[in-house]
């Protein structure tokens, strides 16, 4: 299972994800799919084959990090991305 636009925007690396990332990947994509209006924030676009662009990918990870299904630990991870200049 791969959902990479968190990594494309750094929020996970951006090799093949193992162990904690792999974790993180597996809960935010379970969160997009569940979520319309996160869905309507990349215009219904596909994770495994469409790129987004900057401002989207960081709209994304803060509907992410927003959500109420978001974990803790994924949340502070997704907050601290966008602390990031």
């Amino acid at each position: 299972m791969s959902f990479p636009w968190p990594r494309l925007v750094g929020a996970l690396e951006a090799a093949a994800p193992g162990g904690r990332d792999l974790m993180f990947e597996v809960e935010a994509l379970q969160i997009y799919e569940q979520s319309p209006d996160l869905q309507r924030i990349t215009g219904g676009a596909d994770y495994q084959k469409d790129s987004l662009d900057p401002s989207t990918l960081k709209q994304l990870i803060a509907g992410l990090a927003a959500s109420p299904n978001a974990s803790k630990s994924l949340r502070e991870h997704l907050e601290g991305l966008l602390r990031r200049p």
